[in-house]
């Protein structure tokens, strides 16, 4: 603001020299001085705000990397984590298949010595 302010006392002072005609290159020099007016007015300065807004957004950039990281890497964990449940699952179901069959052999083998347990009664009663 102060360099627009100062620029425009200056093309002022130019102004008044070349309306009083003492150069010929005054009108070129004023030209030349409105031109960076127009600039000034034309491209935006960046003030701090920006600056810090900018700076911010950089970090939140960064910090959306380490995110994005983090969480792909828990994606793996957990695809990893249900693979295994699946093969652990597999696992049990297998073991529990194999228990019912040694379940059902028992009670076979269990059936057997009981048959067992009664014919030595009786034999031992016969023998008697």
């Amino acid at each position: 603001m102060r360099d627009a302010a100062a620029l425009l006392v200056l093309l002022l002072c130019v102004s008044g020299a070349w309306a009083q005609g003492e150069s010929g290159g005054v009108k070129a020099e004023l030209k030349e001085l409105s031109n960076m007016v127009v600039e000034q007015k034309v491209e935006p300065r960046v003030t701090n705000t920006e600056l810090q807004q900018r700076s911010r957004i950089k970090e939140l950039k960064k910090d959306n990397a380490a995110l994005k990281a983090r969480l792909c890497a828990s994606e793996r964990e957990v695809e990893d984590l249900k693979s295994e449940n699946a093969a652990l699952e597999t696992r049990v179901t297998a073991s529990e298949r194999e228990n019912t069959a040694f379940e059902a052999r028992l009670s076979v083998i269990e059936r057997e010595v009981e048959e067992l347990e009664t014919k030595k009664v009786i034999l031992t009663m016969l023998h008697s």
